[in-house]
């Protein structure tokens, strides 16, 4: 399930022209980042995931992050020096 929010500038609750903030649920986050639920929610207990928010206790994630989270992990060899981007230990 995806929620459409405008996005507020800092401190000024103002909306950003034309930024859309989306909400995305856990399940569909896990499919967008072609992992499972409980990988994700592995990586949210030890801080190594994607960002994310909570609205009670609902956990939803905002899908420039998820991009940004995947963007970071991007390399172009296998000899590329790693943060350990998304492991699990």
């Amino acid at each position: 399930m995806t929620e459409l929010v405008s996005r507020k500038e800092p401190g000024r609750g103002q909306p950003q022209a034309g930024a859309i903030l989306q909400l995305i649920t856990p399940p569909d986050a896990a499919e967008f980042l072609r992992l499972s639920t409980s990988t994700l929610a592995k990586m949210r207990l030890t801080g190594r995931g994607p960002r994310y928010r909570k609205h009670g206790r609902r956990v939803v994630y905002d899908r420039i992050e998820l991009e940004n989270w995947s963007s970071r992990g991007e390399r172009a060899s296998t000899s590329e020096l790693s943060s350990d981007h998304g492991a699990l230990q």
